[in-house]
């Protein structure tokens, strides 16, 4: 969903333009892998990042913050979960220098989580699309297990070189990561690239 958002710039004649991505936030989507569990379209689970970790989606009574569907994770200490939503996301996950990343979600429960992103592209003199880095946008806490919280941040993207290489066509792919010793009920998630335009 395209948006324009007037930013603190105007009177420069500078505006945002505001690509929010996925489509499925808020894991309303969601369908049976072949081991059973209920997993929302688009998300999957990095496995070799994944340790002492269950995910899945949940429709618990008191689950939701909003819709019928809300991440439900549990990490053992010393564990991780790792989440990435591989799409489909085509051109509108593209991003530049100088574009920015706000990030968002509701969570309740206890531990914490990082909301974060993986950049793909193309090097100087290359063809093909190869993994940039895995960045984070935002470190949360979670103390509430009865209320949801908004947690957010926005950060800009600094650099699109990586071993002394521009890359080019660079791609956002969102991961919600959620650190060992968590309990947490994750939902409508949302990340957003804001790229600043000049307005005529």
């Amino acid at each position: 969903m395209n948006k324009l958002i007037l930013s603190l710039a105007a009177l420069s004649a500078v505006a945002l333009t505001a690509v929010e991505l996925p489509s499925n936030g808020g894991f309303e989507k969601c369908k049976a892998g072949k081991n059973g569990i209920l997993m929302p379209e688009g998300w999957a689970p990095t496995k070799s990042q994944n340790k002492n970790a269950s995910m899945q989606v949940t429709n618990d009574e008191d689950a939701p913050n909003s819709g019928k569907f809300a991440f439900d994770f549990e990490v053992e200490k010393g564990g991780q979960a790792f989440l990435t939503y591989w799409g489909p996301l085509g051109d509108t996950s593209k991003i530049k220098v100088g574009d920015k990343i706000k990030v968002s979600a509701f969570a309740k429960g206890t531990g914490s989580f990082q909301l974060a992103y993986i950049l793909y592209g193309i090097p100087e003199g290359g063809k093909k699309r190869a993994f940039m880095w895995t960045a984070v946008a935002g470190k949360f806490k979670v103390n509430n297990e009865d209320k949801y919280q908004k947690f957010e941040k926005t950060v800009s993207l600094q650099s699109v070189t990586k071993n002394g290489k521009k890359h080019t066509n660079v791609t956002l792919l969102p991961v919600i990561i959620v650190n060992g010793d968590s309990t947490i009920l994750l939902d409508d998630y949302s990340i957003a690239i804001e790229a600043p335009t000049v307005r005529k």
